[in-house]
């Protein structure tokens, strides 16, 4: 399995890893894909004199996934992200 990102509308990068996760799992395809990584820190800030405990995505608009290309695969991711996103998909040389 190799690493690739999937440029994802910026603010709704769960919702298009659920919506993927989803049409994996219908057509039967979870074998064929490892991990999906929203890369996030978690930031403490004072807001109103208090602490607050907030996550910042570092690559906003990106997903990473390890996945074993084939048609079916990217289909199925495909068709989860229609209607959102322009979809591409970038090979990964270094994972964050």
């Amino acid at each position: 399995m190799r690493w690739y990102v999937i440029k994802a509308v910026s603010g709704r990068e769960n919702h298009c890893r659920e919506q993927i996760a989803i049409q994996l799992k219908v057509r039967k395809l979870v074998g064929f894909v490892g991990q999906m990584l929203i890369p996030a820190e978690r930031v403490t800030e004072v807001k109103r004199g208090k602490k607050v405990t907030t996550e910042r995505k570092l690559y906003p608009g990106y997903i990473y996934i390890e996945m074993e290309l084939n048609n079916d695969v990217l289909e199925a991711s495909m068709a989860s992200m229609a209607s959102r996103a322009s979809w591409v998909l970038i090979p990964a040389i270094r994972i964050p």
